[in-house]
């Protein structure tokens, strides 16, 4: 191999040991940042885990704090139900009763209004005999009425004529 090449590649060597040990200091470089940041996500992790397991526990005081009140609540509903059931319960006996009474009343004014138009009834039956008994009378009345004009009427005629007949001396 010529000199001027070995030269050449010692240079070229020389410069790929220089490259290499910078590449080296920018990979300890690069390791001392990522031990940093390593060191600062475990401590970030660790502040996060704190905060969530304080977040944790403030909940869950919260929530057994909101199932106790929540159960005190339900409780005084219960009790608030519980009476108004029973108060209920006695209006609506109350309301039974009332209208038990009513219908009683309601049953006793129906029989009175029952007997009431059953002697109407009687009474109109009653009445309409008698007058239908009336109504025969007068028919038979006004039958006999009719026969004693007839007569009458022929009377007046005979002693028409026969005032005609001695008027024009026919008789």
């Amino acid at each position: 191999m010529p000199a001027a090449e070995n030269d050449k590649l010692a240079i070229e060597v020389a410069e790929l040991r220089s490259d290499i040990r910078h590449i080296q200091s920018d990979v300890t470089d690069i390791k001392a940042s990522i031990r940093v940041i390593d060191q600062r996500l475990d401590s970030s992790k660790k502040e996060t885990d704190q905060k969530i397991e304080s977040l944790r526990m403030e909940t869950g005081q919260k929530i057994d704090a909101l199932r106790n009140e929540t159960g005190e609540r339900s409780d005084k509903l219960d009790q608030k139900i519980e009476s108004f059931r029973k108060e209920s319960g006695e209006r609506s006996d109350k309301l039974d009763q009332k209208i038990e009474s009513f219908r009683k009343e309601a049953g006793e004014r129906s029989d009175k209004l029952d007997q009431k138009i059953e002697s109407l009834r009687k009474e109109t039956a009653d009445g309409f005999a008698s007058l239908a008994e009336g109504l025969a009378s007068l028919k038979q009345s006004l039958s006999e009425a009719k026969l004693w004009a007839l007569w009458l009427y022929i009377a007046l005629a005979g002693s028409l004529i026969y005032a005609m007949a001695r008027g024009l001396k026919w008789l």
